[in-house]
């Protein structure tokens, strides 16, 4: 008996249970694999017939299978069909929940008017009685059976609207916690939430200080604090920006120096490449394994760190940069397929304001494998340098670089090493000083 083609699974059932989620993809191969086995069986069977039974009308045959085929793929559309429409009945329904959250909150503004008006109106009239009338109906506002077995005589209004002034007082006003859920009961809200207050106070204390300290732009030095009377000290930390000087400036608490760690980026950019066996020189207008390209700017150069296989190399002794022709040129051939980094970095003058530090290649050094002290210098000019912490230095031993205050100590023009560097070891060291001339 030939198979014909059935339901393997029920889409629509689906997209009722998950109106949002696409149809499982396992379970459309397995449906139209059923119709493709079907067909394919329908297909051997028509040969077959075709073979010994040739008078059959294999044409009507054929167009009958197309016709079964037809309301399979129509059967399917249908169902598609059927699970939009799904969505489109729960996106409405998320519609019609919004709408009844917001008449909600409207309930509580009008509601809070109510009890205000009736508290002037016992004031007015303390010892009046209030007057018997007949229950009317809860106000189509409010949710069905508001306030309870009173909601509609005057009793129960009123304590409809105490409920709602006090949720408008607590969204106004509650702290220093979220606001209880049973308060928010009336108005059927759940999850957590803050009061006006809450949130005034949470954006005081994150930004009212620093608009304290922050004194705006100025042409020049302001003479005292603009938030408070003339002649008011200006406090230790104070900032403003001079628009003369383009830049930030902070009170130290006797004159204006420049803001000297501003946020700021190092490495402006990396570009990578895959060296080919003994290759030295690197183009970086060819672009990397990424399709990036650099070209250093004239007039404010960049920086460049070089590093192979992770390991960062000296600059003029391992590679020389070529900043004119954009190229690095290394001392030795690389391996096939080494790993070669460059970091582009930002000019000193963009990175830092005021030029507020001075970075200067060191003069090499000469271990011996026992020696711990070595003398520093300039390397452009052998002048000496004058360390005031350790921190000053970035020291770098065969591409290693090394921990301050752990590996070395510095004070002065000298540095201390904690283990004497090996007598072949390659050391480079950069000096982070005072701001030139």
């Amino acid at each position: 008996m030939i198979a014909r083609p059935s339901k393997v699974y029920d889409f629509t059932a689906f997209a009722r249970r998950q109106p949002t989620s696409p149809p499982p993809g396992d379970r459309l191969d397995a449906q139209l694999a059923n119709h493709a086995d079907a067909i394919t069986a329908v297909q051997v069977a028509v040969e077959r017939l075709a073979q010994t039974a040739p008078t059959i009308d294999v044409k009507a045959l054929a167009d009958e299978i197309k016709r079964d085929a037809a309301a399979e793929l129509d059967e399917l559309r249908q169902q598609a069909l059927n699970a939009k429409g799904v969505i489109d009945e729960a996106r409405l329904e998320l519609a019609r929940i919004q709408a009844h959250a917001d008449r909600a909150r409207e309930a509580a503004d009008r509601a809070e008017a109510r009890l205000a008006a009736a508290v002037q109106q016992a004031v007015a009239a303390p010892t009046q009685a209030p007057t018997p009338h007949e229950p009317t109906l809860p106000t189509p506002l409010l949710y069905v059976g508001a306030g309870g077995p009173y909601a509609g005589d005057a009793a129960g209004a009123t304590a409809t609207s105490a409920d709602y002034a006090q949720v408008a007082i607590e969204w106004a006003e509650h702290m220093p916690d979220t606001i209880p859920g049973n308060v928010l009961a009336i108005n059927a809200i759940s999850g957590d939430h803050w009061s006006s207050r809450w949130w005034a106070n949470r954006s005081a204390n994150a930004f009212g200080m620093l608009a304290w300290w922050y004194m705006g732009a100025w042409a020049g030095p302001p003479p005292s604090t603009p938030l408070t009377p003339t002649g008011q000290p200006i406090p230790d930390g104070a900032m403003y920006f001079d628009t003369g000087l383009g830049k930030m400036l902070v009170w130290n608490g006797s004159t204006w120096v420049s803001l000297a760690q501003g946020p700021a980026m190092a490495t402006s950019s990396s570009l990578y490449y895959l060296a080919t066996a003994g290759q030295t020189v690197f183009p970086l207008s060819v672009a990397d394994r990424f399709g990036r390209t650099f070209a250093f700017n004239q007039t404010a150069t960049e920086g460049l760190h070089g590093l192979v296989n992770g390991v960062r190399l000296e600059p003029t002794i391992d590679f020389t940069v070529d900043t004119v022709a954009s190229t690095v040129t290394f001392a030795r051939g690389l391996a096939v397929n080494s790993i070669v980094t460059f970091d582009i970095l930002t000019p000193t003058s963009q990175l830092i304001p005021g030029g507020s530090v001075n970075t200067m290649l060191l003069s090499p050094i000469a271990p011996n494998g026992t020696t711990t002290t070595f003398a520093l210098s300039v390397a452009a000019t052998g002048a000496d340098i004058s360390v005031t912490k350790n921190e000053q230095l970035l020291v770098s031993v065969d591409g290693v670089q090394q921990q301050p205050g752990s590996a070395y100590n510095a004070s002065g023009t000298l540095i201390f090493f904690a283990e004497a560097p090996a007598a072949n070891a390659n050391i480079f060291i950069v000096w982070f000083g005072p701001p030139g001339p």
